[in-house]
């Protein structure tokens, strides 16, 4: 593989852990609107924004394994 390949498996974790940010994010957000406790908020997202991205890089890595044999390199 050439020098930046596994650039489109850091798109794909970056993308995994920007959906799990939302996913968590807006409905605990859109459920204490009034009142928004962002202390607690912060006391989840940051661990998770720190472990989620190292958790996901081999599926990442898989995921982009799987798209580049798909679409570039097909049977």
């Amino acid at each position: 593989r050439e020098e930046g390949y596994w650039a489109g498996a850091l798109a794909i974790n970056i993308a995994i852990a920007g959906a799990v940010f939302v996913l968590v994010f807006i409905p605990w957000v859109a459920l204490t609107v009034p009142n928004v406790p962002v202390g607690p908020i912060l006391a989840v997202l940051v661990p998770l924004m720190i472990v989620i991205p190292i958790l996901a890089y081999p599926w990442s890595k898989t995921i982009w394994m799987a798209i580049d044999r798909a679409f570039m390199h097909p049977l």
